[in-house]
């Protein structure tokens, strides 16, 4: 299996969130920041910290790549990043399809959702509680372009898919999504770039 890349994207304030989340011994200070930061979509900051440590590093590389398009992904509920819905999906169709691709370590059970917060705020949501069952081998972006193709597939006049470069931020990846290629092709066509970074890093690496 190729390995993917990790993408890093600046502008993400959840990709900043993630070491404040999982570390008890980051400092009030920057608690506090980040409570006035995300007061508008999660106003109880502390409460919701403790209930994504246990999944939301895990799913959010895969799963947070959906949620600049028109998809809830569970923000507003107590569980972040392990739903993923909208008002126009069919959660045991969606559920089925993915099932089906028999992914490593994820199972995905079909789920009504109401956020109260952020995309569809207080609009029921049909759609997907994605379930890690073994970590160890559990892909998440290959996951998360498993559900991008479901969503094309299944929702091709629902899913506004050009919304999903924000956060992929890659041309060639969004082009392949929608012309339907499979998840271990895209992934394998990122090894190219991925080796020309790992020998240019490699020639600046200090140990």
């Amino acid at each position: 299996m190729p390995v993917s890349p990790v993408i890093v994207v600046e502008d993400d304030p959840f990709t900043r969130l993630i070491p404040l989340v999982l570390d008890p011994s980051a400092s009030e200070e920057r608690r506090a920041a980040f409570a006035d930061f995300m007061s508008t979509d999660e106003p109880d900051f502390a409460g919701w910290c403790a209930r994504v440590r246990k999944n939301a590093a895990t799913l959010y590389p895969g799963v947070g790549l959906l949620e600049t398009t028109n998809v809830s992904v569970g923000r507003g509920t107590d569980t972040p990043f392990e739903l993923v819905g909208a008002p126009w999906i069919q959660g045991d169709k969606l559920a089925d399809a993915l099932n089906q691709r028999a992914l490593p370590g994820v199972r995905f059970v079909p789920v009504r959702f109401t956020p109260n917060a952020s995309v569809f705020k207080n609009e029921q949501c049909g759609g997907v509680n994605v379930i890690v069952t073994d970590r160890g081998r559990f892909s998440p972006l290959l996951t998360g372009i498993e559900m991008a193709l479901a969503l094309r597939k299944l929702y091709p006049n629902d899913w506004k898919v050009d919304s999903y470069l924000r956060l992929l931020v890659n041309a060639d990846t969004l082009e392949r999504v929608k012309r339907g290629e499979s998840a271990q092709e895209i992934v394998a066509s990122w090894n190219t770039g991925l080796q020309e970074f790992r020998k240019a890093r490699s020639e600046i690496l200090l140990y």
